[in-house]
């Protein structure tokens, strides 16, 4: 499992993953899969299973 360098400020870990984040959502096949498995807002999640 990578780690994080400790010497590293949070708030550049912050913006690190930010970029990461807004680069991967800006791309199309990503937002069209995204899009695919949203939750229905008028549903709302699938019930959790009765064990």
């Amino acid at each position: 499992m990578p780690r994080v360098d400790p010497a590293w400020d949070p708030a550049d870990v912050l913006a690190l993953v930010n970029q990461i984040a807004t680069t991967w959502a800006a791309q199309p096949e990503h937002s069209e899969a995204a899009a695919a498995n949203a939750v229905d807002p008028t549903t709302g999640p699938p019930a959790a299973p009765q064990w």
